[in-house]
């Protein structure tokens, strides 16, 4: 036995599974469908308020490297094919200032009888300690003539039985 269902429009007795009715046209609700029907007929709500939330989250997922999720969040609320969403991220991530990387971790050391596994290996020395030396050299000779000068001229120290 197959189910029957008037046509909203016309009153006409329709035989379901029928979309449309066959005398006036208008389309048929089948009740079994009804749950489907209703859930797709509901307004999509965002998890973004405003079109500028959605951007603040997409340039905040572009800064932490992520251009994926960035993507996928403007293509939910935007309601734009991934083609669309790609060239919007790519736009925005080339108008935001660059970043400079962080630096990659250093290596860890292998640790050998006399050292303990953390340890980080010695930079090469450059000749920063023989320039800080000479002057530091200079300095302390500079400042004996000064010290010997201003005594002399004070009449300090008598000079050679003067």
């Amino acid at each position: 036995m197959t189910d029957q269902k008037n046509c909203p429009s016309c009153g006409a007795s329709v035989d379901l599974p029928a979309n449309d009715c066959p005398f006036c046209g208008a389309s048929i609700i089948d009740s079994r469908n009804a749950p489907t029907i209703m859930a797709s007929s509901l307004p999509d709500i965002s998890r973004f308020p405003t079109g500028a939330a959605a951007l603040d989250e997409v340039k905040r997922l572009i800064r932490e490297g992520n251009k994926s999720e960035a993507v996928k969040v403007h293509r939910e609320h935007f309601k734009t094919s991934l083609k669309e969403s790609k060239e919007a991220v790519e736009v925005l991530a080339s108008d935001m200032p660059h970043q400079p990387t962080p630096a990659p971790p250093r290596p860890r050391v292998e640790a050998s009888p006399g050292m303990s596994a953390t340890a980080i290996p010695p930079k090469p020395q450059s000749d920063a300690w023989k320039k800080w030396a000479i002057g530091c050299s200079i300095a302390f000779v500079l400042f004996c003539c000064l010290c010997l000068i201003l005594t002399i001229s004070l009449g300090l120290i008598p000079v050679l039985g003067v």
